[in-house]
């Protein structure tokens, strides 16, 4: 099988002139998903020096069917950190019950792997789909000009990895409402990175049950209390929509004291 699975990536790879990143998406609970998906990871490596390789990796259901699981996990995770440039984590559990808030009542307690399949493909969509960013360049004349530059998807990997311990990422998306409930909500781009902001220190992918008195330190009236918060390497945020060039995003993710070395480093994408 080996055989054929270097056959495949070479004849894919003989096809396109240049490969910059390989997206590969795989579970990590069974001998299929972990074993097979570390292994076409290790192969993609070998044959494709050059190209990034983001793994896309789902974690099981804390209860889950297969009894060594947890035991799969940590192999897979091991062997893909030697292997993988990054590593995107999506947890089962949670989008399944962010799957069961989006749902009627009468559902909820019906949840679909199909429909968290499209929960994690929107977020991974979030991510993989083209933005820019803007760049401000020093004219002729000492003027400045400012002009709109596509972001590659190696780009984003080497801003959000910039040290090779620490390649695990995660996925948030703002805002995420159901069918039904759509024509009824109203949204501004400071209220989606401010509801951001606060899922990133709580490590949630829901905007609900948010805990406000977790803050950055900077933003704490006395030094004195204690702070638990989720703190980052790096960030990517991406603003999809109409008037997405706004400050009020930025704002919320250019404080230095949500970072681990309190040192910003957060790039910003738009489209």
């Amino acid at each position: 099988m080996e055989g054929n699975i270097v056959d495949a990536v070479r004849a894919v790879s003989d096809q396109i002139t240049s490969i910059s990143t390989v997206l590969i998406l795989m579970s990590s609970a069974g001998g299929t998903g972990s074993g097979l998906g570390c292994k076409i990871t290790e192969i993609v490596k070998e044959v494709i020096p050059g190209a990034l390789v983001i793994n896309q990796v789902v974690l099981p259901f804390e209860h889950g069917e297969v009894a060594v699981q947890s035991y799969n996990l940590v192999l897979t995770l091991s062997s893909l950190y030697q292997n993988s440039d990054s590593i995107i984590l999506s947890h089962n559990d949670q989008y399944q019950t962010l799957a069961r808030r989006l749902l009627p009542a009468r559902s909820r307690d019906c949840v679909s792997f199909s429909e968290i399949n499209s929960l994690i493909s929107a977020h991974m969509a979030g991510v993989l789909l083209p933005s820019s960013v803007l760049i401000t360049e020093e004219g002729e004349e000492g003027e400045e000009k400012v002009k709109s530059e596509l972001i590659e998807l190696d780009q984003v990997v080497e801003h959000l990895v910039p040290h090779p311990g620490y390649k695990l990422l995660t996925t948030r998306m703002m805002p995420v409402v159901s069918d039904y409930c759509r024509e009824f909500t109203n949204t501004s781009w400071e209220m989606l990175g401010k509801y951001s902001r606060q899922m990133l220190l709580q490590d949630s992918i829901l905007d609900e049950k948010l805990i406000w008195s977790i803050k950055p330190r900077s933003e704490l009236q006395t030094s004195n209390m204690r702070v638990f918060l989720n703190t980052c390497i790096s960030n990517f945020v991406v603003c999809r929509g109409t008037g997405s060039r706004v400050p009020e995003v930025q704002e919320k993710f250019t404080v230095p004291d949500i970072y681990q070395k309190e040192k910003t480093r957060c790039m910003f994408g738009y489209s």
